[in-house]
């Protein structure tokens, strides 16, 4: 072996197998060249190559592929030079017949489940904010949603749910897609924050929270939405604190715990923490609090009832248990 063969020399790097095993992936990175990712059959001759690929994906049926594609050092090099942003690349690609589609400026990429739709997440813009972009692989139709927080697929793929946060808060919402149609339901809207969206398991059951403020308490709380009929989609559940004698006084439903459901999907679990009061110059003394209703009910006439712990909490997060459903249970503290 000489010095000119070391240029060869070349390392293996990321490798995936298709759910159906007739595709593999793997890349090369070279000491000198273009690292590439190979999607090569297992038991034929086709090959396709996509220089800088990484990050690849196959759908669940093993028909589609994707990867993000990227640049060599010296094109780095210069977009550095000219403080151009490095922004990657998406590469879609019909294993069939090995058709390929570029899409630019593509950060992040989720299929879903049923191999049919293709999210795909842009650059933040100078607003922090970014655009969501879905996909139909078949059509070759795609629907795009700006000022997109939060978002996900139901496990079966028909669905897609998301909260918006505008600029100025003028269009936020949650809004929940039916993927068939593009049909867009707003669940809510408010020109407050939307935060910890969070499908049940089977992806049946939806739930969100939505801050408010009281001039009592620094920082927010916020209120709970559930969705248990995706076909009635305005059957929302809503838990709101200040509607509810029961709640433990000082207390705020918490941001940094995403509410999860129970298997059965009759209970939704999420955290609570101490509401820090107020500067005092800053709460107007004079104002009343509001009378609070045992359990809250909504428009539909569903309810939610929920459990507690007697004890109060200072530090951390307390789990409460909220009966998605509106069955009536006696309120027993849930350990």
């Amino acid at each position: 072996m000489s010095v000119e063969d070391y240029d060869s020399w070349h390392s293996l790097g990321q490798t995936s197998i298709s759910p159906d095993g007739k595709w593999i992936a793997y890349s090369l990175d070279y000491v000198c060249g273009t690292d590439t990712l190979f999607i090569k059959q297992t038991q034929g001759d086709k090959t396709y190559e996509i220089p800088h690929g990484n990050r690849l994906a196959f759908t669940e049926d093993s028909k589609w592929a994707a990867c993000l594609m990227g640049y060599s050092e010296a094109e780095r090099e210069k977009m550095q030079e000219k403080k151009e942003e490095i922004r990657n690349k998406l590469v879609v690609i019909c294993l069939a017949d090995g058709e390929k589609k570029t899409i630019k400026d593509i950060q992040s990429f989720t299929f879903a489940r049923n191999s049919i739709h293709l999210a795909m997440e842009t650059y933040a813009g100078k607003d922090g904010r970014k655009d969501l972009i879905i996909r139909n692989l078949e059509q070759g139709t795609h629907l795009t949603l700006g000022n997109v927080s939060e978002w996900s697929f139901n496990k079966p793929g028909t669905h897609l749910a998301c909260l918006m946060n505008t600029e100025g808060h003028r269009g936020n919402g949650a809004h929940l897609i039916l993927l068939d149609n593009y049909r867009i339901h707003i669940l809510d809207s408010d020109t407050v924050n939307y935060r910890q969206l969070s499908w049940d398991r089977e992806g049946s059951s939806l739930v969100f929270l939505k801050s408010f403020t009281d001039t009592l308490f620094k920082d927010e709380s916020h209120i709970l939405f559930t969705l248990n009929d995706l076909n009635k989609p305005q059957s929302l559940n809503v838990l709101d604190q200040r509607e509810m004698q029961s709640f433990p006084e000082n207390m705020k439903i918490c941001e940094h715990f995403t509410p999860r459901w129970s298997e059965d999907l009759s209970t939704v679990f999420f955290g609570i923490i101490e509401w820090e009061p107020a500067e005092k110059d800053s709460v107007n003394q004079g104002k009343k609090k509001t009378k609070k209703s045992p359990v809250w009910i909504s428009g539909t006439g569903r309810t939610i009832r929920y459990n507690h712990g007697r004890k109060k909490t200072t530090t951390g997060i307390k789990i409460f248990r909220t009966c998605a459903h509106g069955i009536r249970k006696p309120v027993i503290p849930f350990v």
